[in-house]
């Protein structure tokens, strides 16, 4: 039996209470790896301010929605009817 089998069953085995400590543990595990939500509203600021000082000198690669939606459709997989 694998090691993530063998944590599995022995989890399952626990009363619901412990169950749910050990969801939330794991849980927060995870979240040690995101980075904290102040660092990524910043990353969103700068990269909002960079694309927007962009448009205003003109300098973006701008594209027309119309054309944009016509690009796009090209792309898509042709789907099974």
């Amino acid at each position: 039996m694998s090691p993530v089998a063998l944590v599995r069953t022995s989890a399952l085995g626990l009363p619901k209470r412990e169950r749910a400590q050990l969801a939330c543990a794991l849980l927060e595990g995870l979240d040690a790896d995101t980075p904290p939500a102040a660092e990524v509203g910043q990353a969103w600021t700068a990269a909002i301010t960079r694309r927007a000082g962009a448009i205003a000198d003109d300098t973006a690669k701008t594209v027309d929605a119309r054309v944009h939606a016509l690009l796009a459709r090209r792309k898509e997989p042709e789907r099974k009817r």
